[in-house]
């Protein structure tokens, strides 16, 4: 795995940063009316800054999975296993 061969952090559960990655989008979505007016938007967040948010979701969520001694950044462009 990621975690063996030092790709991703040791330290983390694989199961639950599963969870928690889908459950970024996830709740995204199902706590739309909130989102939407945390973002700024009357009921609906537009298709752009719903993308805007795939981007960074996915951002966070591979930044997380960085073993910290490392210091290296990971983008979505890599391939990260875990």
């Amino acid at each position: 795995t990621g975690q063996r061969q030092g790709e991703t952090r040791a330290d983390l559960e694989p199961r639950f940063a599963a969870v928690s990655t889908v459950a970024q989008v996830a709740w995204f979505y199902v706590a739309a009316p909130a989102v939407s007016r945390l973002l700024g938007y009357d009921g609906h967040v537009p298709l752009k800054e719903q993308n805007r948010f795939a981007e960074h979701a996915a951002d966070f969520a591979l930044a997380a999975l960085v073993p910290v001694r490392t210091g290296r950044s990971v983008s979505r462009k890599q391939k990260v296993s875990v």
